[in-house]
């Protein structure tokens, strides 16, 4: 969604380009052509004999380039001067990667009306190959903090350079800087390397040469916080407690910036150490703050929609970060809508869309490390098969214990139906005592989440274990008396730096009890949508009662279930700057009885994605495919189409 400012600079953006193509067709200023006499555009460079770089890495370097397929781009128009200025830089790039005797020996040149093709003949020579390497240490082993020395093979072992391979002055000067940080890790904040090459030309060899100097080891000692106005130090300092005493870590430092800005309240956040220790080996840290505006507007237009829903809607967040000068955060959200289902053209129900939700925080109360949440809640909205309106009260404590984030909370909730299609009026007795209007509901929700990834809001690689428990009912009151339990595993692997492997499996359950059992319609489990089976349109995949009409055919109207079992696999792959496409497997089923599994009544859906890298957020288009019909679910469409924000999980 684009909040009121970039939606002005969008729209900035599009008159300018709207401007700059009119002038330019009415010839307002003169174009690259017309200064330099060009007379042809490069419609494509070639490279012969080139096998050590790939085409994209010798264009990278080039200050020729190709015609662009985008028809506003700036035409890449051929200079001849330029070829002398190229093939100097494909020369130095070579050179730099252990190739000192590559050249450029012919450009050849094809002309085709008002375009150019350019063919750059290389012949590489041999490579110089790194013969000998080799680590000094002139002050000795680095010791640590207990006197042990730290093993010499931990730090050299992160050079790049291989005895045998091909010598790269870039991968000479990322050893220099990997065995520094390997150092710095350790604790030996001032450790130096210094590097040494000599290339033997005639025999294509290199004998590289490192001096390491740990220096003494350190910890981290007073830190000083230049940058507060109105935010107090006591509420930062208390964040970043942890550090002194520490051993010297770059990884401590940023530990400590990300601290300081998950308060909310700074714009930046940024460590930097002494140039010296002190007498006790301690290293003092001055952290640099900026402090944000402590209130904000966001405005924001957006348009939702699934196979059988559609939805226009204005976002409106109003938040306060440093309320009462402690750091309480107060945010109140609103939106208006209106929704068409299943289309806006083809609307066989609408109705408005409103939501209103104040939500206060404050972290630190009671104990230092716990986040209290207070969020009342009203809504307006329309669903398959029925409006409501609900009006409802959380109150949460969360807390992270290392890699592990626990939230507890507390939900009441008064929901009210209207507008009930035949499905809902007379099938109350298939509904049966899940189907109550309207229903209070009281219930706990315990959420644990463990994340054993290399970040938290964006994984790279690793895993996330997740469990969501629901307890409803009983001494807490309200209509339903049920449990609900939902363990998930997410998984992510980096195979190569442009293709990224992700998995979920994931199952739910709802278990009845007591004197009022059943669970409420929304607390039903679900499937089908953006984030789960693609093939499906928005909960689709679920247990339906008919809905008849003289108007039209029978269609079913999801209820919900109580046993659900869910797999995705991606493959996402880096096509091209911005843009990947994800080719992906879903697979799910919901039945309507507890603990129900049968794997002759799994869906399958595959499909290709989109991920566009926007300036607002990775935009998401998917569009899925059913690979099997059961027959239960006939009259459901065999595809679906799906546009959102984010990853899909």
């Amino acid at each position: 969604m684009l909040t009121g400012p970039e939606v002005m600079r969008w729209y900035g953006h599009a008159w300018i380009a709207l401007a700059a193509v009119l002038l330019g067709g009415c010839g307002a200023a003169p174009d690259r052509a017309a200064i330099t006499g060009a007379e042809y555009e490069v419609d494509d460079i070639a490279f012969e004999g080139a096998t050590a770089f790939e085409e994209e890495q010798l264009l990278a370097h080039m200050v020729l380039r190709e015609a662009s397929w985008w028809p506003f781009a700036e035409k890449a128009w051929f200079t001849e001067g330029i070829i002398p200025a190229d093939r100097r830089r494909i020369e130095a790039l070579y050179a730099a990667h252990g190739y000192p005797d590559a050249r450029v020996t012919d450009v050849r040149r094809v002309v085709d009306g008002d375009e150019v093709d350019l063919t750059f003949v290389i012949a590489e020579g041999r490579p110089v190959v790194v013969r000998r390497q080799v680590f000094q240490w002139p002050d000795g082993l680095p010791i640590d903090d207990e006197g042990q020395p730290v093993e010499a093979a931990a730090i050299t072992d992160k050079a790049r350079l291989v005895p045998g391979r091909t010598f790269s002055v870039e991968d000479l000067n990322a050893s220099v800087a990997d065995m520094r940080v390997a150092l710095q890790e350790r604790g030996f904040a001032l450790a130096t390397v210094q590097e040494r090459a000599v290339i033997d030309r005639d025999g294509r060899a290199a004998d590289v040469s490192y001096a390491l100097r740990p220096g003494p080891f350190a910890r981290i000692g007073e830190v000083r916080i230049v940058g507060l106005r109105d935010v107090p130090e006591e509420l930062v300092r208390r964040e970043i407690e942890f550090a002194p005493g520490k051993p010297y870590s770059p990884g401590l430092l940023k530990r400590m910036e990300r601290a300081a800005f998950a308060l909310n309240v700074f714009r930046s956040a940024t460590a930097v150490t002494a140039e010296r220790l002190d007498a006790d080996g301690r290293l003092d840290v001055e952290l640099r703050v900026a402090e944000a505006p402590p209130q904000s507007l966001r405005f924001g237009l957006g348009v939702a929609f699934e196979p059988n829903r559609w939805e226009e809607r204005v976002d409106t967040t109003w938040s306060h970060r440093n309320l009462f000068g402690r750091l309480y955060q107060f945010d109140v959200h609103l939106k208006l809508g209106y929704a068409q289902l299943p289309t806006l053209y083809s609307a066989e129900a609408q109705g408005p869309v409103i939501e209103l939700e104040p939500t206060l925080r404050k972290k630190g109360l009671l104990e230092e490390g716990l986040v209290w949440t207070l969020a009342p809640r009203g809504e307006i909205g329309i669903d398959e098969g029925y409006s409501f309106y609900t009006l409802e009260n959380r109150v949460g404590v969360s807390r992270f214990f290392g890699r592990l984030n626990a939230e507890l909370s507390h939900n009441y909730r008064y929901f009210d139906f209207y507008d009930l299609t035949p499905a809902f009026r007379f099938n109350r007795t298939v509904l049966g005592r899940d189907f109550r209007d309207p229903s209070l509901l009281s219930y706990l929700e315990l959420r644990n989440v463990l994340y054993l990834t290399d970040s938290v809001l964006m994984p790279e690689n690793g895993l996330v274990l997740e469990v969501d428990y629901v307890f409803a009912g009983s001494a807490l009151g309200g209509d339903y008396d049920f449990h609900r339990v939902w363990p998930e595993v997410r998984a992510y692997w980096f195979v190569v730096d442009d293709l990224q492997l992700a998995a979920r499996v994931a199952s739910a359950f709802v278990l009845t009890y007591g004197q009022r059992p059943g669970a409420p319609l929304d607390l039903k489990l679900y499937l089908g949508g953006a984030d789960t089976v693609r093939g499906w349109g928005l909960d689709r995949l679920s247990p339906q009662v008919p809905d008849c009409s003289p108007e039209q055919d029978c269609k079913g109207v999801p209820i919900g279930g109580r046993s659900m079992v869910l797999g995705n696999f991606e493959a996402r792959w880096r096509a091209v700057g911005a843009l990947w496409l994800v080719p992906f497997l879903d697979v799910g089923d919901v039945q309507e009885e507890e603990l129900t599994y049968d794997p002759s009544m799994l869906n399958y859906s595959t499909g290709l994605g989109a991920r566009y890298e926007s300036p607002v957020g990775k935009i998401r288009l998917d569009v899925g495919i059913r690979l099997n019909k059961q027959r239960r679910f006939v009259d459901e469409p065999g595809w679906a189409f799906h546009l959102g924000l984010g990853e899909s999980f």
